[in-house]
C-alpha cells in the first residue's frame, strides 16, 4: 500500500518495485550465462551488424580464413569471463591476425584478451585509474607452471595437476585475499603472469566463480597497479603488501 511505502521511506528505506528486483535479477542471470546463449547465428548477425563500417574487415571473414564456430567460440570464452564483446572489430582483427599462427580457441582468447586492454581496464580500475588486485606468489606461479609443462593433461584439469594439499591451500589463501578485497570494497581479482592466467582461472572458479583472474601483460603500460594481497600456498601469504 501507498501509505506503508511512504512510512518506509520516510524510516530511512529504500523501497524498490516487484518488477525492478525481477528485472535486475534477470539481467544478472543473463550476464553470467551469456556464454552460454550465444548462438553461432547470434555472431553472424554481430558480424554482419559491423559491415557498413568496416566492409574491408568483414569482407576477410570467410569459412577458409576464420571459421564462424571459432569466432563464436573465442566469443563465448570472453562472456564466461565477463569481458564485454563490444569492441568486435578488434576482436575479429586480432582473430584474423593469429589464427594464421594457431587454431586452438583456448590460445586465440588469450591473444585476443591482449588486444582488450583498455576494456579490461576500465573494468576494474577505480575511480582514480588503479587496479586493486591480490597478486600470485611467485612460488605458486612456479608450482603450477612446472606442474603443467611436465603434465599435458593437467591443462585440462581443473586442478592443474597439483596434489590435493596444495590445492587447498591455495584456495584457502584465495579465498582470504578475496575477503581483504572485498572489506576494501574492491572487487575478487588476482594478477599474475600471462601464460599461468587461463589455468589459475580454471582453478579458482571452481570455488570462487565470482572472482576475475587477469594477467599484468594485459593491462596498458601506464596502468597503476595497488597489489592488496598475495595468494601463495600458505593463508599467512595473504597479508597486505606494503
Amino acid at each position: 500500500p501507498l501509505h506503508e511505502r511512504e512510512n518506509a521511506e520516510l524510516s530511512g528505506f529504500t523501497v524498490v518495485e516487484p518488477a525492478t528486483v525481477l528485472a535486475t535479477h534477470l539481467s544478472e542471470l543473463l550476464r553470467r550465462h551469456a556464454d552460454k546463449l550465444l548462438t553461432r547465428q547470434d555472431v553472424r548477425q554481430l558480424i554482419e551488424a559491423i559491415k557498413k563500417d568496416y566492409p574491408a574487415l568483414v569482407e576477410e571473414i570467410t569459412p577458409e580464413t576464420l571459421p564462424l564456430g571459432t569466432v563464436q567460440k573465442v566469443l563465448q570464452n570472453l562472456l564466461r569471463e565477463q569481458i564485454p564483446i563490444r569492441d568486435l572489430p578488434t576482436i575479429l582483427e586480432a582473430l584474423l591476425e593469429y589464427v594464421k599462427v594457431t587454431k586452438n580457441t583456448d590460445v586465440l582468447t588469450e591473444y585476443v584478451r591482449h588486444h582488450l586492454g583498455e576494456t579490461i581496464k576500465r573494468m576494474f580500475q577505480d575511480s582514480q585509474g588503479v587496479v586493486h588486485a591480490a597478486s600470485l606468489d611467485p612460488a605458486v606461479e612456479n608450482v603450477i607452471t612446472t606442474t603443467l609443462q611436465n603434465n599435458a593433461s593437467a591443462q585440462s584439469s581443473p586442478t592443474l595437476g597439483l596434489s590435493p594439499d596444495l590445492v587447498r591451500a591455495i584456495l584457502r589463501s584465495a579465498g582470504a585475499a578475496f575477503d581483504q578485497l572485498t572489506m576494501l570494497g574492491y572487487q575478487p581479482l588476482v594478477i599474475c603472469s600471462a601464460p599461468v592466467r587461463p589455468y589459475l582461472y580454471r582453478l579458482l572458479r571452481t570455488q570462487y566463480p565470482i572472482a576475475s583472474v587477469i594477467s599484468y601483460s594485459e593491462l596498458p603500460p601506464e596502468t597503476d597497479v595497488d597489489i592488496v594481497a598475495r595468494i601463495g600456498m600458505h593463508e599467512q601469504a595473504t597479508a597486505a603488501v606494503a
